[in-house]
């Protein structure tokens, strides 16, 4: 399965995937770090986000939407501290958001 999720005020994309071949195929000249016990993955590719989840949990849809925001941030030039991470927290929700409305099967 890919599916799509577009982040307009970031103009990003996010691939997302939860088939290890497809994502594969879809990207072949890249090296991925997925062994077999990788719940889940994140990752940029030529300016796309990917998301690959084996287990779509949401403990692991947020573990790899948090790493995907801070992506997104900073390719925006947009720091996360302590006094400023209302974005990041915003964004993380809209992400985890999508994803648990997405349909899981192949």
């Amino acid at each position: 399965m890919i599916q799509t999720i577009e982040i307009p005020i970031y103009k990003a994309k996010l691939l997302v995937f939860n088939n290890e071949e497809t994502l594969r195929t879809r990207f072949p000249k890249t090296r991925f770090d997925i062994r077999e016990d990788t719940e889940g993955y994140s990752c940029t590719v030529d300016g796309i986000h990917i998301l690959f989840f084996r287990v779509q949990s949401v403990p692991v849809i947020v573990h790899e939407s948090l790493h995907i925001c801070w992506y997104i941030l900073a390719e925006r030039g947009i720091k996360c501290t302590p006094d400023n991470h209302e974005a990041q927290a915003y964004l993380l929700e809209l992400i985890v958001f999508n994803l648990l409305k997405l349909k899981w099967n192949d």
